[in-house]
């Protein structure tokens, strides 16, 4: 059975309760091994600048401007606006749920990248950028 009594008291709440108590200690990594799976800050999947964070669970973060956005955008704004969905529908599969995927991918845009300025005579321009 829950007990509910304590003297835990939380400003503006009336009365007091047991404490929860939470511990998210160790959550980094705890899908790929490490906090950032690719090693860098920022990473390019798909033409799209994008952050890996592994804190519990896996993400991809992905800046507002990388979809032509502010981030002051309502939900209904942000459904609406296709050019802004495209780019995340095509981000998801693209991003990698296991650590040997990310390498799989990362090389691939990597060596995308390499022949892209050997066609066009440019300079480099694909980063990864390492903390």
């Amino acid at each position: 059975m829950v007990d509910y009594d304590g003297d835990t008291a939380i400003a503006g709440v009336p009365g007091t309760a047991a404490a929860v108590v939470l511990d998210f200690a160790g959550t980094q990594g705890s899908a790929t091994g490490a906090l950032l799976p690719t090693g860098n800050v920022t990473d390019v999947i798909d033409g799209v600048t994008v952050t890996c964070i592994d804190n519990g669970m896996p993400v991809v973060v992905v800046p507002s401007s990388e979809l032509g956005c502010t981030g002051y955008e309502t939900v209904a704004e942000l459904e609406a606006d296709d050019a802004a969905e495209a780019p995340v529908a095509d981000l998801l599969p693209a991003a990698p749920a296991e650590p040997d995927d990310l390498e799989r991918q990362l090389a691939k845009d990597e060596e995308m990248e390499r022949q892209n300025r050997h066609e066009h005579h440019e300079a480099p321009h694909f980063r990864k950028e390492s903390d």
